[in-house]
C-alpha cells in the first residue's frame, strides 16, 4: 500500500495532475486509506458513480461521501491494491483488489475476510472525474448490508 499512498502529493500547493490515470489511481489510493473526503474532491461537480454489484447510483458529492464512509464502517480494514490500469484518452479501466474482514453477528460476532477483484471504469473530463462505474462479483464481496444502507437513496 505504499506505492498507493505515495500518489497523493504532500504538497497542497502544488497544481493538481490533469493525468486521468494518476486521478483514479488517486482516488482509490484515498477511499484505501479512509480519506473519503479527498476522494470525492476529485469528482467533478456534475458525475456519475454506479456500483453495479450493488445496483446504486449517485450523482450528489454528499451522498457519494456517505456511501465511501458506510462502506469503510463495515469494512473498517478494507484495502484496494490496483493490479493494472489502461489509460486510453480520458477514459481508465483500473483493475483491483479488495481485501478486508466483514464483522457481522450471526448469533455471535463473526469476523468474514473478503477478498474481491473487480474493475472501476472512469471518465475524466478537465482533470475531475465524470463518472465511475464499478464491476465486480456483489456475492463474493459480501456487501449486501451496504446496499441495505442505500435502498431510499437510489437515484433515477
Amino acid at each position: 500500500m505504499s506505492q498507493l499512498n505515495s500518489l497523493r502529493p504532500e504538497n497542497t500547493d502544488a497544481a493538481p495532475t490533469r493525468d486521468p490515470a494518476h486521478i483514479v489511481r488517486t482516488a482509490l489510493a484515498d477511499l484505501s486509506n479512509g480519506r473519503v473526503a479527498e476522494a470525492v474532491a476529485l469528482f467533478a461537480d456534475r458525475f456519475i458513480f454506479e456500483d453495479h454489484a450493488l445496483g446504486l447510483t449517485f450523482t450528489d458529492r454528499r451522498r457519494l461521501g456517505e456511501y465511501f464512509e458506510r462502506a469503510l464502517e463495515l469494512c473498517p480494514d478494507a484495502t484496494v491494491e490496483v493490479t493494472s490500469v489502461l489509460e486510453i484518452g480520458e477514459q481508465v479501466i483500473a483493475e483491483w483488489r479488495l481485501t478486508g474482514t466483514e464483522n457481522v453477528v450471526f448469533w455471535r460476532q463473526l469476523h468474514l475476510p473478503i477478498v474481491v477483484a473487480g474493475i472501476s471504469s472512469v471518465r475524466v473530463e478537465n482533470g475531475r472525474i465524470a463518472s465511475w462505474s464499478d464491476f465486480y462479483d456483489g456475492a463474493r464481496a459480501r456487501r449486501a448490508s451496504l446496499a441495505a444502507s442505500f435502498v431510499d437513496w437510489v437515484e433515477s
